[in-house]
């Protein structure tokens, strides 16, 4: 039925009007496209004495308004033929056109409506009661307004308008005609076009679609959790196929993307988009004259076609990026829409499926059209749990989740067994991908990323298994940072643990602030340290510069950090030995740019660190290789001992603090119960020595920039200070309260003791 009222509105047919008007658009007049679908198509030329101002603007904004409103109205006939086919009067009706009867019942049964079931719903149009001035008596005539109620929606059926009337005082057809007209918003202002809603696309687009590392793990995360979902779909049990077809089809629309597609797959892509199985973002202009900027800056880039030009060639590689995850995020989705066809499905309802397998970022509420420029994700994780909860519902659903919590479970004691503690790597990253311990002994992984949203399961299987095995101590905090970690999953503004004082704040607050709150509080998304803790706390004076780390000390691309940091410092009135009224430390300065340069910088900073120093004849660890290191690597038993060190000495504070404080007050009893509960107060003083003596070396390392030799004996000896503390606190746990069973399990608890 849609079919055949859909070829009646083509968009050839609009872009036809061109022939007949010739617009002369007049300064101090907008042209926004036509006051809808019933009217008319273009502006017509009436003759005017006003300057003629951003034609060629005006004349593609039209022309989109037009492709826009034929779109639009390929919706509402459906629509209006639903309407038809389910006559429900309480709710809507079709206003009977200006047809003869014979007429309106042939349009019906091209439609595929029955003419006995429509006329039912049919209705005359809206009238009002006046009284008529030439008799002088009540009578009921035509509402000249009928079509601009908040109740009437305007369509077109073979040209000629029809209207759809909504039941004004049924609550829910109302909102149905609103968000179908446009006029349902939360707010009247425009944030897509604002700073605000430029800056977080940006945010966005940097990160993802101009982000190859991105497109990688993404395609893998769309493909396993493509599989996963075809489970609640007419296509349930085709996932293997499903899976086998990917690699054709990436191969047909990196074709379909360089020209004319030629292959089989090729031509089915293009199908594909044209029936609009692939999801897109459209640029909305406010006026005719932001439509006027843009088309310069386009006229523009032609005059410098073939030059090579820094503009030029990084508009090259943003092209080439988003076609590298424009085949990345349509294999899977284009393989099933093939599946489905194949299977004898129908051409729309392949696209819908193929669209909605993952992420479906067309779909969207009001809520998320007016809140998406301040949530830069919130439309995608809506969706993303939307479909999440669908395929749990399906008749898989309860296979889904066990086989999830097993695989959690296997996470867990595979990693045990393979040596691994359970601080070895960080807990995003486990959180986030299946991993996979390689033979050898030296703690080397592969790291598979799992579909988000469905990461939940074998992540809650892992954490309640490490909590079984590990050590019981810190079961609160692994419990609370595991749900924590589940309700970030399924919370549609972000912000990860929202548990947490900066997780609560980047949940709450727009994208746009998430970097002023993580700089705040000196985490970054994956809850990493984003710089030292200054010694002291507040009251080390040193400059940004004087407390860069080791890390960028030795990279190729921190020296350029560690000079922004040591030219703001001196700018603000700094010095060598103290800080001035702007005095980042470089690794501030690099987590701003990157940042604004998002995974793209994040990437080339990589390439240039690893190219340097493989030509150096450095040693190249894995977390440094593009790209490699988001699908697996070694374990950096340097950034291990690192970070057991700053949290031994965190907890070896918080002992000092509080024993100290009940020495104040005199409480000697609680002083006695605090040791015996506490037996790492027995290593206070080493602890405070050993943070004495890597302050030393610190302070050593900066002034030795550009040394490499020195460098590297100053990271042993403070690797080595570091060490010697982490040692020391653990066997006094084993002595205290012997191997837990995933030490026994890795075959250290013996070993520990023997060596204490």
């Amino acid at each position: 039925m849609a079919e055949g009222l859909e070829k009646a509105e083509t968009i050839a047919a609009w872009e036809g009007a061109y022939k007949h008007y010739v617009p002369m658009f007049r300064e101090d007049i907008e042209f926004g496209g036509g006051g809808g679908v019933g009217a008319a198509a273009s502006k017509r030329a009436t003759g005017s004495e006003k300057q003629a101002v951003n034609i060629l603007s005006n004349i593609l904004l039209q022309r989109e308004a037009a492709i826009g409103q034929a779109e639009s109205n390929r919706v509402k006939v459906s629509l209006y033929g639903l309407a038809l086919s389910n006559p429900n009067p309480d709710f809507w009706a079709t206003i009977r056109p200006a047809s003869q009867a014979k007429q309106i019942a042939q349009d019906l049964q091209r439609m595929g409506v029955d003419p006995a079931v429509a006329e039912a719903g049919m209705q005359g149009v809206p009238t009002i009661r006046t009284v008529d001035p030439m008799t002088n008596q009540v009578v009921d005539r035509v509402n000249p307004m009928y079509k601009s109620l908040p109740g009437a929606m305007t369509l077109k059926v073979n040209g000629e308008v029809r209207v759809l009337m909504f039941n004004e005082k049924d609550e829910r057809a109302m909102r149905m005609v609103a968000a179908l007209k446009g006029t349902d918003g939360l707010t009247n202002f425009d944030l897509a076009s604002s700073a605000v809603g430029k800056t977080t696309r940006w945010l966005a687009a940097v990160n993802t679609q101009y982000n190859p590392a991105f497109g990688v793990v993404n395609f893998v995360r769309d493909t396993l959790g493509g599989a996963i979902n075809l489970t609640s779909t007419a296509l349930r049990g085709q996932s293997l196929r499903l899976l086998g077809q990917v690699p054709q089809a990436m191969a047909g629309i990196a074709e379909a993307l360089r020209g004319e597609p030629a292959s089989e797959w090729g031509k089915a892509f293009a199908q594909f988009q044209a029936d609009g199985g692939q999801t897109g973002f459209r640029e909305m202009f406010k006026s005719s004259g932001d439509r006027a900027a843009k088309v310069e800056q386009q006229l523009a880039l032609l005059e410098k076609g073939g030059r090579l030009t820094p503009a030029n060639a990084a508009r090259v590689t943003l092209k080439l990026l988003d076609d590298f995850n424009t085949v990345m995020e349509n294999a899977v989705r284009l393989s099933a829409y093939k599946l489905a066809l194949d299977k004898g499905i129908s051409r729309p309802e392949a696209a819908r499926l193929a669209r909605e397998l993952t992420v479906d970022f067309n779909r969207k509420g009001r809520t998320g059209r007016e809140l998406g420029p301040l949530y830069a994700f919130l439309n995608a994780s809506l969706q993303g749990t939307e479909r999440t909860i669908r395929a749990l519902r399906g008749p898989d659903g309860g296979k889904i989740i066990a086989g999830g919590l097993a695989m959690g479970v296997v996470q867990a004691l595979w990693l045990a067994m393979a040596g691994f503690d359970d601080d070895d790597l960080q807990e995003f990253t486990k959180a986030r991908a299946f991993i996979v311990p390689l033979p050898g002994g030296d703690k080397k992984y592969v790291a598979i990323p799992l579909p988000l949203g469905l990461h939940v399961l074998p992540n809650t299987g892992r954490v309640l298994t490490e909590l079984v095995i590990g050590d019981h101590k810190d079961a609160g905090k692994k419990i609370f940072d595991a749900v924590g970690e589940i309700a970030g999953a399924i919370n549609p503004l972000g912000g990860g643990n929202v548990f947490t004082m900066d997780g609560a704040l980047r949940t709450v607050a727009p994208t746009i602030a998430d970097p002023f709150i993580e700089l705040g509080f000196n985490k970054n998304f994956a809850g990493s340290q984003i710089e030292k803790d200054p010694v002291g706390g507040d009251k080390d004076a040193r400059p940004g510069y004087a407390r860069a780390r080791e890390s960028t000390l030795r990279s190729t691309t921190g020296q350029a950090y560690l000079g922004i940091s040591k030219a703001l410092n001196w700018l603000s009135g700094g010095s060598g030995h103290e800080a001035g009224m702007v005095s980042p430390t470089p690794e501030r300065v690099r987590y701003i740019a990157q940042t604004a340069g998002g995974g793209v910088l994040r990437e080339l900073e990589k390439i240039i660190n690893v190219s340097t120093a493989a030509a150096r004849g450095e040693e190249v660890r894995a977390s440094q290789v593009p790209l490699f290191s988001r699908f697996g690597g070694r374990v950096d038993e340097d950034r291990v001992a690192q970070s057991r060190y700053f949290d031994n000495v965190r907890r070896l504070e918080r002992t000092e603090n509080t024993l100290n404080a009940a020495k104040k007050a005199g409480d000697g009893e609680f002083m006695g119960r605090l040791l015996q509960d506490r037996p790492e107060a027995a290593l206070i003083q080493l602890g405070n020595s050993a943070q004495s003596e890597v302050a030393k070396l610190n302070k050593l390392a900066v002034s030795t920039v550009g040394d490499r030799e020195a460098l590297a004996q100053i990271d042993q000896a403070r690797l080595g200070r570091m060490r010697a503390l982490n040692d020391a606190v653990r066997a006094l746990e084993l002595a205290s309260d012997g191997p837990t069973l995933a030490q026994r399990i890795r075959g250290e608890g013996g070993q520990a003791m023997g060596a204490e």
